[in-house]
């Protein structure tokens, strides 16, 4: 008798506890998936806005634990560094949270609002639309069009050059730009570094959040960025673009709840797969113990026996595979829209899940197939 005939007869033959089986599958594999896309989403938005400039070394406060913390210092110490070999540029990097008013509704939401240099610009936002320079004006601001909905930032697409208010000034919107929310901030503008001083009133001429340094093709990063630290203040940090993205990256997971949320909620649904086909396969086992009895009397080893139900539990697993697929892709859409997170469907997370669908499976027949394993075959049929 072929095993796969087997398993594919007797996923038939119980087709209310096989649709089940692959039910609880299904559902422990979607809750996996949303959450290992929402922990992808947070470092993804934990480092969007460092990977959207251009820039090999970055300068900033080492109060600030995370790239959008408006901590602030001295301009000088950037503006020095103009001088050392190998630097090409350098641009100070200004950021702030605001009150915004929502054109539509009236409602009021914080945002972040970015402050640059339009003449030496390191920025690389999506779409930009608009001419960086209009940002030298007073009272005008480019919208990240890839906010929240909350904002109504995509009244302007259609009303250019209209007026909207920042905190307790007017500002003129004359462009656009794509970032993006992130768990710190939901929405953000552009403006220029003068205008950014405007908004805030009382941050100087004299300060900046951030100094990116571009440096010249060639140059070797690392003993650059070692003559950098010899001079730096100590309350200063230098760090290079990969290391400042990693530093974002582990202080959400490591220095806030949310790695542990996300990852806690990945192993509740693992668990949660296990305990349901567990129960579902149990049941199946006692029902047919009759059937597993007569296997093991007519010769059948015990391992044979077991490997039929283990089987059984795969092809299972696999069978949940696609469904869940299909449920996840569904999810992230709505997601993405109701929140602006990048939840996307990637190769290795697909792998991944279906590995531990494969485990859930497995896993669960393996235990219940214990019972057979541990049973004497005359008893089996009492």
């Amino acid at each position: 008798m072929g095993t796969t005939p087997f398993v594919l007869q007797h996923l038939r033959h119980q087709r209310k506890r096989s649709i089940s089986a692959v039910s609880g599958i299904t559902f422990a594999c979607i809750l996996i998936f949303l959450q290992l896309g929402f922990l992808d989403a947070v470092l993804m938005t934990a480092t969007h806005l460092y990977s959207r400039l251009d820039f090999d070394l970055v300068i900033s406060s080492r109060d600030a634990l995370e790239s959008t913390m408006p901590y602030t210092f001295n301009r000088v110490q950037i503006d020095r560094l103009r001088a050392i070999d190998g630097v090409a540029r350098v641009a100070p990097l200004d950021i702030g949270y605001k009150q915004w008013k929502n054109p539509i509704n009236g409602r009021n939401r914080a945002l972040l609002v970015l402050g640059i240099d339009p003449d030496n610009n390191l920025t690389q936002f999506d779409s930009l639309s608009g001419d960086l320079s209009l940002l030298n004006h007073p009272e005008t601001i480019f919208v990240d069009t890839k906010s929240r909905n909350d904002y109504g930032f995509k009244f302007f697409l259609n009303h250019s050059d209209h007026w909207a208010q920042v905190g307790n000034r007017r500002e003129k919107v004359s462009g656009s730009f794509e970032l993006g929310p992130s768990l710190r901030y939901d929405g953000s503008i552009l403006t220029g570094g003068q205008n950014f001083r405007r908004i805030f009133g009382s941050y100087s001429t004299d300060i900046t959040s951030v100094g990116l340094l571009k440096l010249q093709p060639n140059s070797n990063i690392h003993m650059i960025k070692e003559k950098i630290e010899s001079i730096l203040p100590d309350k200063l940090l230098i760090l290079t673009k990969d290391q400042v993205i990693e530093r974002d990256k582990r202080y959400w997971l490591v220095s806030t709840s949310i790695g542990y949320v996300f990852g806690i909620g990945a192993c509740m649904g693992l668990l949660v797969g296990i305990v349901i086909v567990g129960q579902i396969m149990n049941a199946d086992v006692s029902t047919h113990l009759s059937i597993y009895a007569t296997l093991l009397a007519i010769g059948y080893p015990k391992l044979r026996v077991m490997s039929l139900i283990i089987r059984l539990g795969l092809v299972v697993s696999v069978l949940a595979i696609l469904p869940s697929l299909a449920g996840a892709k569904v999810l992230y859409s709505l997601t993405n829209l109701a929140t602006g997170l990048p939840m996307q469907l990637t190769l290795q997370r697909v792998i991944t899940v279906s590995l531990l669908s494969l485990i859930m499976g497995g896993g669960s027949a393996y235990l219940s197939a214990r019972r057979v394993m541990r049973a004497d075959p005359a008893l089996l049929f009492s």
